[in-house]
């Protein structure tokens, strides 16, 4: 479980943070952190309130760069890429880079590899997807359109790419699709027996059991046309204050020790695979 991971992680935080403070010069550029709430990267609310990968991260980084002083705001994601080009100072950890964002924000140099959205079912009702399995274990979407044996759900209150959205929405499914609303929803579902599958994170899947207290072994495909994990960076405004925050993140996240700190809350929600390879970094 999570408990001892992350007493051991704000005990290094603490020895971190006193080490820095000794060092420490008077806070100069301010740094406005925007970040949507979408567990268990941000979380909110609940048993597990501030224990999310990207607020802990947050936490590490910010003591990192003690010449800044920090101010943390949660928003949604359409108002972070809204203020960026308009305010200096505004940084995001957990940016996923596309053409347009480039133009109006500075990544870091270092970013983080997380797992993609897979197909998960119980562990006992495995075998039912094999017919629906290609030649290399993944999910072919066109093959399971016509699945008449097996029953998914979903929710539109996420995207979850083009391929699978595309599979979601088509009209000549003949696959049920049992559609909900809140995003924990098909878990549910799944663990009532009500629904044979349904698309999730890996580590989503991870804080939809703990938070529900749901204990059933689950197991989780690839879905053919998909990459394996999609890339996230620290994204700053273009002012002279987030040139500045960008110089120094790049700074840091180049020590292995600072890395590792930072990449360490990762641990408490990614599989191991996940981990690993997150923790490889990307440049």
């Amino acid at each position: 479980m999570s408990g001892p991971i992350v007493t051991h992680f704000r005990a290094a935080l603490l020895l971190l943070s006193l080490w820095l403070v000794s060092a420490a010069a008077q806070a100069g550029d301010h740094i406005t952190w925007l970040h949507p709430e979408f567990p268990p990267s941000y979380i909110g609310d609940g048993e597990f309130r501030g224990q999310g990968y990207l607020d802990l991260q947050l936490t590490a980084l910010q003591l990192m760069m003690p010449g800044f002083a920090h101010t943390t705001v949660a928003a949604p994601l359409a108002r972070i890429w809204h203020e960026m080009p308009r305010s200096d100072g505004i940084c995001f950890l957990g940016a996923s880079p596309t053409d347009e964002r480039l133009k109006v924000g500075l990544f870091s140099k270092r970013g983080i590899l997380t797992p993609i959205i897979q197909l998960a079912m119980r562990e006992e009702r495995a075998e039912r997807i094999r017919p629906y399995l290609n030649a290399d274990g993944e999910v072919d979407l066109e093959k399971l359109k016509a699945a008449p044996d097996l029953s998914g759900a979903y929710t539109d209150t996420a995207t979850y790419g083009q391929i699978i959205d595309d599979f979601l929405h088509s009209r000549d499914h003949a696959v049920p699709l049992n559609r909900v609303v809140e995003m924990r929803h098909p878990l549910m579902l799944l663990a009532n027996g009500r629904t044979d599958f349904f698309f999730v994170w890996p580590e989503q899947l991870t804080y939809f059991k703990r938070s529900t207290h749901s204990d059933f072994a689950t197991v989780a495909y690839k879905v053919a046309g998909t990459t394996a994990a999609q890339p996230y960076y620290v994204a700053c405004s273009k002012g002279p204050v987030g040139q500045r925050a960008i110089a120094q993140i790049n700074s840091v996240l180049d020590e292995p020790e600072t890395w590792h700190a930072f990449v360490a809350p990762l641990k408490i929600w990614f599989p191991p695979v996940d981990y690993e390879r997150a923790y490889r970094g990307i440049e």
